[in-house]
């Protein structure tokens, strides 16, 4: 009816469905599902126990910082949705729109 607005107030679920390597031993090929319509953004994160520096440690990952991110404040770039969006890796920020829910979506 017009005028009539719900608020969907609950994320999508996601549902792993299987991983292959591809091409490379460095490139992996990752399948996903959403149990309705949404985004799937993915990202690399390191492991806690790596040595490799310039993006952030699984351990490091926050759901939650309430402070502006920098320059304008000491925001953290480990910040969950601003990292796995894209803020930190150049080049690691893979995104599929899902249409469809329970479809198959490839991210590489």
């Amino acid at each position: 009816t017009s005028r009539v607005w719900v608020t969907d107030a609950t994320p999508p679920s996601v549902i792993f469905v299987q991983w292959d390597a591809v091409t490379t031993e460095d490139t992996i090929q990752v399948t996903l599902q959403l149990n309705e319509p949404g985004t799937i953004w993915c990202t690399i994160a390191e492991l806690t126990s790596s040595s490799a520096s310039g993006t952030c440690k699984d351990s490091e990952l926050q759901d939650t910082d309430p402070r502006p991110p920098p320059p304008h404040g000491g925001g953290s770039g480990c910040y969950y949705e601003s990292f796995i969006k894209g803020g930190s890796v150049v080049g690691a920020t893979f995104r599929a729109d899902v249409h469809s829910a329970y479809r198959d979506y490839d991210i590489e």
